[in-house]
């Protein structure tokens, strides 16, 4: 199931979808035939990458309130909540509070930079919902595509040597039928892309996207298998929102951490192996 490959996102997009995302992801390809990546790609991979650090959630009173590097505005933001640069982290960056939060307090709302395909469009589809996620943002104008990918390269990983060999390698066999269509189809250098950009975009998206979207603010949330926030979905004035909410008292100088995991219970073994294997990180937590 592609969902497993997301952090946990509380509704399905059926029915959260504007009329814009409605007509831009109707614009994806359906079914087509799976063949692999064509030679002028291969030429691209790297034949040598450097590891990537493995990073822990450890916790971490180190910590340093910076500006957000995003352009996507979010519609609510405590102004508890803080951005900030954080050691041990991946990306070295997360959300911290500085005057705490009570439990119920509501931390951030943000609207999706780009929406996944709802149940229908994924059914109606050969590509997986990363897969039709990105075709449709090079299905907008020019200059919103531009800007919407200077937010995406944003995201963990921004450089390929932050992904290893071994996983690019099987990312690039896994969305071959992919790449031979965007190839085909969208010019990305156009965009300022390279072959090996949209393996790596891609990647992030299979890190960073909820089941309904593409939250960048969110997206920044660290892991806990304890967490004191959680995230959902929800419709706010007709459009489709994620809510980060507190769930538990939060002490000034805490970090906000949500659970990427879902189900949320699992065994610790479980938990550790799925971590590790769709985030690149080894979780700390008992």
């Amino acid at each position: 199931m592609w969902n497993s490959y997301f952090c946990s996102d509380s509704d399905s997009n059926d029915d959260l979808v504007d009329q814009t995302n409605l007509r831009i992801l109707s614009t994806c390809p359906k079914k087509v035939e799976k063949s692999e990546l064509p030679p002028s790609w291969e030429s691209f991979i790297p034949k040598r990458q450097i590891e990537p650090t493995i990073f822990t959630n450890e916790a971490t009173s180190s910590f340093e309130i910076i500006d957000s590097p995003f352009f996507h505005k979010v519609k609510y933001q405590s102004p508890h909540l803080k951005f900030a640069r954080v050691k041990n982290r991946i990306g070295q960056r997360g959300f911290v509070l500085k005057g705490g939060a009570s439990e119920g307090d509501v931390l951030l709302v943000e609207e999706p930079l780009l929406m996944m395909p709802n149940e229908k469009q994924r059914e109606d589809s050969t590509f997986e919902a990363v897969e039709v996620c990105l075709f449709s943002l090079f299905q907008r104008q020019k200059e919103e595509v531009i800007l919407k990918l200077k937010d995406l390269n944003k995201l963990h990983p921004q450089r390929l040597q932050d992904i290893s060999m071994e996983r690019f390698e099987k990312l690039t066999k896994r969305h071959s039928t992919f790449l031979r269509y965007l190839h085909e189809h969208i010019k990305v250098e156009e965009f300022g892309l390279e072959s090996n950009d949209i393996v790596r975009l891609l990647f992030a998206l299979h890190q960073n996207g909820f089941e309904t979207g593409v939250y960048v603010n969110h997206a920044m949330l660290n892991h806990s298998c304890l967490p004191n926030c959680m995230k959902f979905s929800h419709l706010e004035d007709g459009r489709l929102v994620s809510t980060l909410q507190a769930v538990t008292s939060i002490s000034e100088g805490s970090e906000a951490v949500v659970n990427y995991l879902y189900p949320f219970e699992q065994s610790r073994s479980s938990r550790k192996s799925r971590i590790t294997f769709q985030f690149d990180f080894e979780c700390s937590c008992e």
